[in-house]
């Protein structure tokens, strides 16, 4: 019983954890890529915040899948509304997050000495 407990307690701490270095890795990813004129003197700090920060999202993004694998399974294969085995809405969500990317990263394939 108090292993379950234990368990509870992990799942907020990693997602606060995820929610705060998330908070961080937007602002310094947007600063690395935007923000090169007039901040030349931080970039280097702006680099280093937004390298630990997507670090520490990334191990703590993994645990919190790891901690809510079984809701996460329950919810993305269930049988209500199945497409392909999948739930619509993650279909979706996977479809949009996928085509947005390739919005932007085609152009760099397409003529990547255009930096």
């Amino acid at each position: 019983m108090k292993n379950k407990t234990k368990n509870k307690n992990k799942r907020p701490i990693t997602s606060i954890l995820a929610f705060i270095s998330f908070m961080y890795v937007v602002p310094t990813g947007i600063l690395t890529h935007f923000g090169e004129h007039g901040l030349e003197q931080f970039q280097d700090m702006i680099g280093a915040t937004h390298w630990t920060s997507s670090l520490i999202f990334l191990v703590s993004a993994i645990i919190h899948i790891v901690l809510n694998w079984k809701s996460m399974k329950r919810y993305i294969f269930t049988e209500i509304e199945i497409l392909s085995g999948f739930k619509k809405e993650f279909v979706l969500i996977f479809l949009i997050v996928t085509l947005l990317i390739a919005l932007v990263a085609v152009p760099f394939l397409l003529n990547p000495t255009n930096q």
